[in-house]
């Protein structure tokens, strides 16, 4: 908690929400340890992938700000939005490739339990 001064009202932190990946569930939906190390790697490749893509699209997003401001020639400025635009796709197609790796280490009928899964989540979090 932040500390008090005068009058002001102390300052809670955000809550941090717990999200559970298909892993945590990996019991309900019958995943043998293969398809558990699977999906583990897809995910570690993804959140790698996310974090590295962010902060490169964040500072081409400086960068481009800097350059209009600047006056900076039109290459330049070109330049960096494509590098932005490269961080967007980069961002992008690894969501869809974790999703389709991670579709094809599930049967059918665990696919099918985990969309089930995901509704009730979906569901009970509308409710709270």
């Amino acid at each position: 908690m932040a500390p008090v001064q005068g009058d002001e009202k102390p300052v809670e932190p955000p809550a941090q929400r717990s999200v559970k990946t298909l892993v945590d569930y990996k019991d309900e939906l019958g995943l043998s340890e293969e398809q558990v190390s699977t999906i583990r790697a897809a995910l570690a490749n993804y959140a790698a992938t996310l974090k590295e893509q962010r902060a490169a699209l964040s500072g081409y997003e400086k960068e481009y700000s800097e350059l209009v401001k600047s006056q900076a020639p039109l290459s330049e400025i070109k330049s960096k939005l494509r590098q932005a635009t490269d961080a967007r796709f980069n961002l992008r197609y690894a969501d869809v490739l974790t999703s389709r790796l991670v579709t094809e280490a599930l049967s059918e009928e665990q696919m099918a339990k985990w969309r089930e899964i995901q509704s009730k989540v979906r569901q009970s979090g509308k409710t709270k």
